[in-house]
C-alpha cells in the first residue's frame, strides 16, 4: 500500500470501484422479459448445437480425427454434452441458493418452508458431480455389491430408489412455486422431458435406431435440465418482484356455507331442549277472576250517574256558580234551562 508523507493511505481507486463491489448478486439473475428470453434462448441454442455436432462427427472424423470426432458426440462421457449437463446444473444450484437468501426473509413463513431451496441446491451439486465425473458408475457398482449380497436385483432397487428421492423433492419443489404458473408449467414439461428420457433407456414405448438413440435419450436429458433452469430463472424473478412489492397475493374471503335445513332443525330442538319446563296451572270455575287493570280503571272513575230532580252533574255544578249565572241576561238564562233539560230528557 502506498503511504504519503503526511502518514495517510493514498487512495488508489475511486469511490466507484466500492459501489462496484458492494453491488448484490441479484444483478447476475436476468428480471427483465427480454433478457429471460435471451438466456432461455440460449440455452436451447446450445443443446441444438450439440445435435447438430454429433450428427456432423460422422464426417468431421477423416479432418478431426477418432479421438476428436468422438468428443463431439453427445453419448460420450467426456464430451460437450458432459459439459453442458454440468454447466447447467450448477447454474441451477447457484439459483437454488439465490431464492434462498431471498426467500428466508418472507413474513408469512412461520413453518420455515424455506429451507427445502437447501436441499434443492444440494441436489443440483450432486447431479453436477455425477456429469463431471465418474461418481455414478461408482455409485452404481455399491449399489449392486450391497444388493448382491442382500439377494435383491440391483436393476430394480437402483432405479426405483432414485425415482422415489426425485419425485418427493419435484413434488415439494411443485408445491412451493405453485402460484407461478409460468415455472410449474416449465416444471411439468421438465419432468416429461426426464420421463422421455428414463422410457427411452429402458426401451419403451418403442425401439429407436443405433443413430438416433442417442439423441432421444441424451437430447431430452439435456432439455430437462435446460427447463430445469429456466424453472428457477421464473420463480427468482417472481420472488425479486415480490420483494420489490410489484406482486401481491390476492386476499381470500372466506365464504360461510349456508346452513342445511337438517341443520336448522337440529338447532331447533337443541334450543327447545335446553329451556326450563314451566309449571302449569290448572284453573276451575271456583277460581276468583282477576280483575285486569281497566276494570280498575273504570271502577276508579264511575260513568256519570243522573242527578235526582232531574238535573245533571252539569246542572249542579252549574247551581254552585249561581252567582255567575246571575250575571247572564235573560235570554242565556233560557238558553241554559233549555240545555239542561235537553241533557236530562
Amino acid at each position: 500500500m502506498r503511504v504519503t508523507d503526511g502518514g495517510d493511505a493514498q487512495q488508489l481507486y475511486s469511490d466507484a470501484a466500492r459501489a462496484a463491489r458492494q453491488r448484490g448478486i441479484h444483478s447476475l439473475v436476468p428480471l427483465r422479459g427480454w433478457m429471460l428470453a435471451l438466456a432461455i434462448s440460449g440455452m436451447l441454442l446450445a443443446v441444438g448445437g450439440l445435435f447438430g455436432l454429433h450428427l456432423a462427427a460422422d464426417r468431421m472424423q477423416a479432418t478431426l480425427g477418432r479421438a476428436a470426432a468422438g468428443s463431439l458426440r453427445i453419448d460420450r462421457p467426456a464430451s460437450l454434452s458432459a459439459w453442458l449437463a454440468s454447466t447447467l446444473l450448477a447454474a441451477a444450484a447457484g439459483l437454488s441458493l439465490f431464492i434462498f437468501s431471498l426467500r428466508r426473509h418472507r413474513i408469512d413463513d412461520y413453518h420455515g418452508r424455506y429451507r427445502m431451496w437447501i436441499l434443492v441446491a444440494m441436489a443440483c451439486a450432486v447431479g453436477n458431480l455425477f456429469e463431471a465425473s465418474s461418481l455414478a458408475a461408482i455409485v452404481h457398482s455399491l449399489c449392486s455389491a450391497a444388493c448382491g449380497a442382500t439377494g435383491l436385483r440391483a436393476d430394480l432397487i437402483g432405479p426405483a430408489a432414485m425415482t422415489t428421492l426425485v419425485a418427493g423433492l419435484v413434488l415439494r419443489l411443485g408445491i412451493e412455486i405453485r402460484r407461478c404458473a409460468p415455472a410449474m408449467t416449465t416444471l411439468v414439461l421438465a419432468c416429461l422431458a426426464f420421463g422421455v428420457a428414463a422410457a427411452t433407456n429402458f426401451g419403451w414405448p418403442v425401439a429407436h435406431s443405433p443413430a438416433m438413440f442417442p439423441l432421444w435419450l441424451r437430447g431430452s436429458w439435456l432439455l430437462g435440465y435446460v427447463l430445469l433452469v429456466t424453472t428457477l430463472l421464473l420463480y427468482s424473478r417472481r420472488v425479486q418482484l415480490e420483494v420489490a412489492g410489484a406482486v401481491a397475493l390476492p386476499v381470500r374471503v372466506k365464504r360461510k356455507k349456508p346452513a342445511s335445513k337438517t341443520a336448522d332443525a337440529d338447532d331447533e330442538e337443541s334450543r327447545i331442549a335446553e329451556r326450563p319446563a314451566r309449571k302449569l296451572k290448572l284453573r276451575t270455575d271456583l277460581d276468583p277472576v282477576d280483575r285486569s287493570a281497566d276494570a280498575d280503571e273504570q271502577t276508579a272513575a264511575p260513568a256519570p250517574k243522573l242527578a235526582l230532580g232531574g238535573k245533571s252533574p252539569a246542572a249542579s255544578s252549574s247551581g254552585d256558580h249561581s252567582n255567575d249565572a246571575k250575571r247572564l241576561s235573560r235570554a242565556d238564562r233560557r238558553k241554559l234551562r233549555h240545555e239542561q233539560h235537553r241533557m236530562a230528557s
